[in-house]
């Protein structure tokens, strides 16, 4: 796969944080589990020390949700200390809902989504785009929980495409 070939941009004999991630994130996208699983074991020594239990901590939590390990995603992900970082945080927030989601929580989910939805209109940090991505994904879950019309929130889903999480809804929304 040529994607876990690509030259990654180091500083100071450190990988960016972020590029890391990125490069993680499209590997599971690509469904290649086992490549992301080898990438983040062979780069993770390569993760500035600050931020190298973090970043790996979360996307184990990611590859665990890939592999519909569930319960062990939420357990990992609930002992990751996740960092203010915007970006960071509100995929950690998308995932939680992912994960009570397949869990079948609905009680922690409809929390989860409303108080993810008070977070993206009260912090005026996030970038415009970001936050419509992300407000995109927990309105149409919201859709998916109360079991509005299916076809009604498969056409909303391809309209407002792209935004965070949107392949997984569809597979929600079609299975």
């Amino acid at each position: 796969m040529e994607v876990a070939k690509q030259k990654l941009i180091y500083h100071k004999g450190f990988l960016f944080s972020w590029d890391f991630y990125v490069t993680f994130k499209l590997l599971l996208q690509l469904g290649d589990t086992s490549k992301a699983a080898s990438f983040l074991e062979k780069n993770k020594k390569n993760l500035y020390p600050k931020y190298r239990n973090f970043i790996y901590s979360f996307c184990r939590a990611l590859l665990l949700f890939e592999s519909k390990d569930f319960q062990k995603s939420l357990d990992l992900l609930n002992k990751t200390p996740i960092n203010n970082k915007y970006q960071f945080y509100l995929d950690a927030r998308r995932l939680e809902i992912q994960i009570f989601f397949e869990l079948k929580e609905r009680g922690v989910l409809e929390s989860k989504i409303n108080a993810f939805k008070v977070l993206l209109s009260r912090d005026r940090n996030f970038p415009k785009k970001r936050k419509e991505r992300y407000l995109n994904f927990v309105n149409l879950v919201a859709r998916v929980v109360m079991k509005a019309n299916e076809n009604k929130i498969e056409q909303a889903v391809k309209e407002r495409m792209p935004f965070e999480g949107d392949v997984w809804l569809l597979e929600k929304i079609n299975s």
